[in-house]
């Protein structure tokens, strides 16, 4: 992923999901961030495993589709920027196409 590629899709992250609220926090077992006004939830950090959850038809798809950027590269990329973003910072990503 080139330094062009990484600062636009910073740019779009940050357009599309910078102002995201949390939606669900129960008791520090899980916290879900969605956007306002809507029960859609995008990222899921779940502590007992230390992980982090992205719905992947609405984040990481767009990515791939506008960038043409490599799996493993795009999922690190967005991990780094919801860790320092919404400081969810998970061992891993994983992405979930939910229904």
């Amino acid at each position: 992923m080139t330094d062009k590629e990484k600062n636009l899709i910073s740019k779009f992250l940050n357009l599309h999901y910078g102002d995201l609220v949390e939606v669900i926090h129960l008791e520090g077992q899980f916290v879900a961030l969605g956007q306002k006004n809507t029960s859609k939830k995008l990222f899921l950090y779940e502590q007992k495993h230390n992980t982090c959850y992205v719905n992947s038809n609405v984040v990481i798809e767009p990515i791939f589709k506008m960038f043409n950027t490599d799996y493993q590269e795009t999922y690190d990329f967005v991990k780094n920027w919801v860790k320092e973003k919404y400081g969810l910072d998970g061992d891993e990503l994983v992405g979930l196409k939910p229904d």
